[in-house]
């Protein structure tokens, strides 16, 4: 994948205009900590499996090969881009949050999914005004808290919503005497709780709005390795760019995002996240949902931390190439109706045996619900299966409702045995995946016998 190539000269362009690079640059570090960086292939790791950081080496090598520039939402200690992951053992892998020394609140106000997995055209009125009426509101919503320091972008095919990292200071301030442990588990929490704000929000737009139910969703997105499209990154589809917007005035104008950008849209990126508050008023406001969340998290985080499961997990992470077909066709569907729930419910539990890092485990998770728009994306399904549930045998995925929670995958067209299902005699799509579970779990079978 991180061969796959999709920049062109135009986009090649777009990135090496003045001011461009340099107000990417600037918002994706601060005080020595960076951003994350990806293009649109998704590869989380460059050679040797360590991290990108968002300087000026990575974005050119990136904007060289790719169309779309990512960036993460946390803002990691300069450690973590020194770190090999290959060598971490699979309980490490994990904690990848260890190193997360800021964050910016990210909302994503986009259309809703329609049937072959795109969204309703933002270029329709009522849709753009559906979009501009939900970010008008979380805007105003937030900047009652931080009145100096919400952001907004054009995302190409939505609006991204961005309270400035510093309102979260204060906080992060109080995590430096942390111990490692209870570090990653206040990180799981704040993410958690930022999404139980979010839909908060959502829940009251729409209560308010129901006529727009249809048209838009606001999407509970944060993790410690979130990435959203950076500012003048270019859509993967529209020849649109990501561009600024009017917190007080949210209003698209799609020929305004239109590559190549003028230059008074560019200079607007020198003002673009810049200014913001110092008060305690937005951490006061989400103060219940963090205590809420932080009993969650660390009853949870104890069952996946200490594996008090009856069932192996693996140490090291596998690429998608490694994963069973049932696991890729999944993966790659662009849309699921009936069925989607239990292809997500077997997802989470796959990923639960297969995949150490709890972060990587729930992006790759998340991003296939919200590609789905599934109900399942905005309830615990996958904190309640990913460490919790044994994945179930192939047999039992190809058994209308066989066992319990339902997980068979029948119906969807999944499960396209190839050489390799053949060989397995225990037939499960964990042994697929990691040999090294499959030849112990022969010895073990040989023993009995």
């Amino acid at each position: 994948m991180s061969d796959f190539i999709t920049a062109t000269k135009a986009t090649q362009a777009h990135y090496r205009t003045p001011g461009i690079m340099e107000t990417v640059l600037r918002v994706s570090q601060a005080n020595g900590r960076y951003r994350w960086a990806n293009g649109d292939s998704k590869d989380w790791y460059w050679a040797g499996d360590k991290a990108r950081k968002m300087d000026e080496t990575n974005y050119k090598t990136l904007t060289n090969k790719h169309r779309t520039l990512y960036s993460t939402l946390s803002l990691f200690n300069d450690d973590i881009f020194n770190v090999k992951f290959s060598e971490f053992e699979g309980q490490k892998l994990q904690k990848s949050c260890q190193y997360v020394n800021g964050y910016t609140f990210g909302i994503d106000i986009d259309t809703v999914d329609t049937v072959n997995g795109h969204g309703v055209n933002i270029g329709e009125p009522e849709v753009r005004q559906a979009v501009e009426a939900a970010a008008q509101f979380v805007c105003d919503r937030l900047r009652e808290y931080a009145p100096n320091s919400v952001y907004c972008l054009f995302s190409g095919g939505g609006i991204y919503v961005f309270p400035h990292h510093e309102v979260l200071k204060q906080l992060f301030d109080r995590l430096v005497s942390y111990g490692t442990e209870d570090y990653v588990v206040y990180i799981r929490t704040l993410t958690d709780a930022l999404n139980i704000y979010t839909k908060k929000l959502s829940d009251e737009f729409f209560g308010l709005h129901p006529e727009y139910k249809d048209l838009v969703k606001i999407d509970q997105l944060n993790g410690a390795k979130r990435i959203f499209k950076t500012i003048f990154s270019i859509h993967k589809r529209h020849n649109f760019a990501v561009i600024p917007l009017d917190p007080e005035n949210v209003k698209i104008d799609l020929e305004k995002a239109t590559i190549p950008l003028k230059e008074e849209v560019v200079a607007e990126g020198k003002e673009w996240y810049v200014k913001f508050d110092d008060s305690v008023d937005f951490l006061r406001e989400i103060c219940s949902v963090l205590k809420e969340s932080e009993v969650k998290i660390r009853k949870k985080y104890v069952v996946a931390g200490t594996n008090k499961t009856d069932f192996r997990i693996t140490e090291v992470s596998h690429e998608f190439e490694k994963y069973p077909p049932c696991v890729r066709n999944i993966l790659s569907m662009e849309s699921c109706g009936a069925g989607a729930t239990r292809a997500l419910t077997f997802l989470a539990t796959f990923l639960g045996q297969i995949e150490p890092d709890a972060d990587r485990a729930y992006q790759i998770w998340i991003d296939i619900a919200q590609r789905w728009n599934a109900a399942a994306g905005e309830t615990n399904v996958f904190q309640s299966h990913y460490r919790i549930m044994r994945c179930a045998s192939c047999s039992t995925l190809n058994t209308i409702k066989g066992g319990f929670p339902h997980v068979d995958i029948k119906e969807i067209g999944a499960c396209k045995p190839d050489l390799r299902c053949m060989q397995i005699r225990q037939s499960n799509p964990i042994y697929y995946t990691d040999n090294k579970m499959y030849v112990d779990k022969l010895r073990v079978d040989a023993l009995r016998d």
